[in-house]
């Protein structure tokens, strides 16, 4: 059973040996999402307060004026759900929330290749890629950068969907047809730009 308790911001301790060195960008989103939306994330210490997960959140908690922490102690075999009663995820807010969660882990995560090196010597970890670290040399055929897609709505509900090149153009509109009648049964979609 987990045992929650009211503690204090500053008896939380950095891990001087973080692997994520973060973004200038990904620390502004990081920012901007605790001012716009508030904490939504739980982050994880090991049992001497010191942080494993969340060093970046924590340290812009800090700079913005939070001082309260609901500590949830367990063993690992519970899932922690920190609920947000203030929140609906159809909410602009909500929306705001999701966004922000994602991108900031997208653009604030650069590791620091000396600490992965030793960290990963303490964790006995020899091939670093099958824990997700490092370039993946073991798959060539995956791109480092995902194909972007741009999405841009108005107040009129319309969706926006710009593709790199008109060969992408009969997949993507059979897969947002698809996506769109799961969701939204009757939503129109028009597909401009022809077929290559």
């Amino acid at each position: 059973m987990a045992k929650i308790r009211n503690r204090k911001l500053t008896d939380l301790h950095f891990d001087n040996a973080n692997i994520n060195k973060g973004t200038p960008f990904g620390m502004g989103l990081l920012e901007r999402s605790v001012q716009e939306v508030g904490l939504a994330r739980s982050v994880v210490t090991d049992k001497h307060d010191v942080l494993i997960a969340g060093n970046k959140t924590t340290q812009i908690a800090g700079q913005l004026g939070v001082e309260k922490v609901v500590e949830v102690e367990t063993d690992g075999t519970e899932l922690i759900v920190v609920k947000r009663k203030d929140l609906d995820i159809n909410s602009p807010m909500g929306a705001k929330a999701k966004i922000l969660d994602n991108t900031v882990s997208r653009h604030n995560y650069v590791e620091d290749a000396q600490l992965v090196a030793a960290v990963c010597e303490t964790a006995e970890i020899m091939n670093i890629h099958t824990y997700g670290l490092g370039e993946r040399p073991d798959r060539p055929d995956e791109d480092p950068e995902p194909e972007r897609v741009s999405f841009s709505a108005s107040t009129k509900a319309v969706i926006k969907v710009e593709l790199p090149s008109r060969d992408d153009l009969a997949d993507a509109e059979r897969d947002i047809n698809y996506l769109m009648k799961q969701k939204y049964p009757g939503a129109t979609v028009t597909v401009k730009g022809g077929k290559s």
